[in-house]
């Protein structure tokens, strides 16, 4: 499943981005995020992205962040914190 997301992924949009990545998660399938159209992302966001990736491996889910599909102000947070790793462009785990 992809999930396309966009505006900001910030504390103040945090809750409502969360349901949003807990109901794709439910639905069983791998998630493949598009975060091209974010403008803007803060350490909630980030935090929100890794918990997402957390919770896809302990339901055996796949789970990717592809760099083509992070927009400039992803791609520049993922770096700052030092996340490009743990957020690996990669599919992680199965789905």
């Amino acid at each position: 499943m992809i999930l396309e997301l966009k505006g900001e992924l910030c504390v103040t949009q945090a809750q409502e981005v969360k349901a949003s990545l807990l109901s794709a998660l439910e639905k069983g399938e791998a998630l493949h995020l598009d975060l091209r159209g974010i403008t803007e992302i803060d350490a909630a966001g980030l935090q929100l992205l890794l918990a997402t990736k957390v919770a896809a491996q302990g339901r055996g889910q796949g789970f990717a962040l592809p760099l083509d599909r992070r927009s400039e102000a992803v791609a520049r947070a993922v770096a700052w914190a030092g996340l490009t790793d743990a957020l690996s462009s990669g599919e992680v785990g199965h789905g």
